[in-house]
């Protein structure tokens, strides 16, 4: 089987069971080898050096979180964690499917199964964009030095079309599978036999959301005001809200008089903030946004369109609490829903299992870890202050991946 290698970088195909089988004879690093901390701290030096990659939000949020000093904080976390008769070793192989709709995801947790010392074989998109391509050209320019061969030597980066026999062959390697791009990807990916030992982490299709507490928000000076817009637009605009943690739907908590103004203010400001961004508008992205409340229509879903037109950025139709139910998700691309409740507890029963991020704001983080409690685990995996849905965590979808990407043996 031949297939296209980004890392190590190959102009020809190379043989993918040569490949994986040199890899497969080194021996993992150890959790936290020295050489695997060097090799992603200079990168992160790389990334923001580079003129380009200073452009982009991503690839620098990706920097910071590579940097030396993060990375020894999460080595601190993560041995303190583990109690004096046990000792975390790597799980030995692992296959990542990395999504296609957002571009640096898949660095985080390569990232972190480098760390735990497991030899890795990622997959991503056949069709890379301008950022991807800009992040896999710094890693080939900093994994090729001589001082990282030994982690060249365990990692690959490559491409190939949707493929059974390729799928099955790396799953049958795989002693962990990190299984991203949604719903249909896990079920695809799982019908391919594993290991009985082989563990797996997969990334289910999310729903995210924001609350408000209107009154709170109500008196919010121009600054602050200004902030959350800002905030709001980096959560939902950086990968036009296709990310798992995306906000969708705005709720507005509080007396219905208090909702209907803050949702105009917020509107007003976050329009604002669209202009000041001069945040494109293209054609595909208003047809999604017109196809989509078409289909509200059709489906007979009782709704408002609160911004006079779909073609207005952002779009927002107003629903009751009783449709939230009915919503699957959003086209993206600034299409939101917005609903009124009176008070925070009447969003506990329409929380999911699919619920990934729930930002806020106008609340206090022990106002949400009260809230949090309430829930009881029924849903919400991460609960942050708007403007840090997309800031990458070790604590993922529920996972904490270092612990899942590692094995504990037990010494007596």
């Amino acid at each position: 089987m031949n297939i296209q290698s980004f890392l190590p970088e190959s102009a020809n195909s190379v043989n993918l069971e040569q490949t994986c089988g040199k890899m497969l004879g080194n021996k993992p690093l150890k959790v936290f080898d020295p050489l695997s901390v060097k090799f992603l701290s200079e990168l992160s030096g790389h990334i923001l050096k580079n003129p380009e990659s200073g452009k982009l939000a991503e690839m620098v949020a990706l920097a910071f979180f590579l940097r030396k000093a993060n990375i020894a904080e999460l080595e601190k976390d993560f041995v303190s964690a583990i109690p004096g008769s046990q000792i975390a070793v790597p799980r030995g192989g692992a296959f990542h499917i990395a999504p296609s709709n957002v571009d640096t995801i898949f660095m985080y947790s390569w990232a972190l199964s480098l760390l735990a010392g497991n030899i890795n074989f990622v997959r991503v998109t056949q069709t890379p964009g301008y950022q991807l391509e800009l992040l896999l050209s710094l890693i080939q320019e900093v994994i090729s030095r001589d001082e990282f061969t030994d982690i060249a030597n365990r990692n690959i980066v490559l491409t190939y079309p949707h493929n059974e026999e390729i799928n099955g062959y790396l799953s049958g390697l795989a002693d962990i599978r990190i299984i991203w791009g949604g719903d249909d990807t896990i079920v695809n990916i799982r019908k391919f036999p594993a290991k009985p030992t082989t563990k797996e982490v997969v990334f289910a299709d999310k729903l995210s959301f924001t609350i408000i507490n209107s009154a709170n928000y109500l008196s919010y000076d121009e600054s602050q005001l200004a902030g959350a817009a800002r905030a709001f637009y980096n959560d939902a605009y950086q990968f036009n809200q296709l990310a798992c943690s995306s906000p969708q739907i705005l709720f507005f908590i509080g007396e219905q008089a208090e909702c209907k103004k803050a949702s105009e203010l917020f509107r007003k400001y976050l329009e604002a903030e669209l202009e000041k961004k001069n945040y494109p508008d293209e054609p595909a992205v208003i047809i999604n946004r017109m196809v989509k409340l078409y289909e509200e229509a059709a489906a007979g879903t009782d709704f408002d369109l609160v911004t006079g037109s779909i073609y207005r950025k952002p779009g927002i139709i107003n629903i009751l609490p009783e449709n939230i139910g009915a919503i699957s998700g959003t086209c993206g691309g600034g299409y939101f829903y917005e609903c009124y409740l009176g008070k925070l507890d009447e969003l506990i029963p329409m929380v999911k299992p699919n619920n990934q991020t729930m930002t806020y704001i106008g609340y206090k983080p022990e106002e949400m870890k009260k809230f949090a409690e309430r829930l009881c685990g029924s849903g919400i995996d991460r609960i942050v202050p708007v403007g840090q849905a997309l800031t990458f965590m070790p604590v993922w979808d529920g996972y904490s991946l270092l612990n899942e990407f590692t094995k504990r043996v037990v010494i007596i």
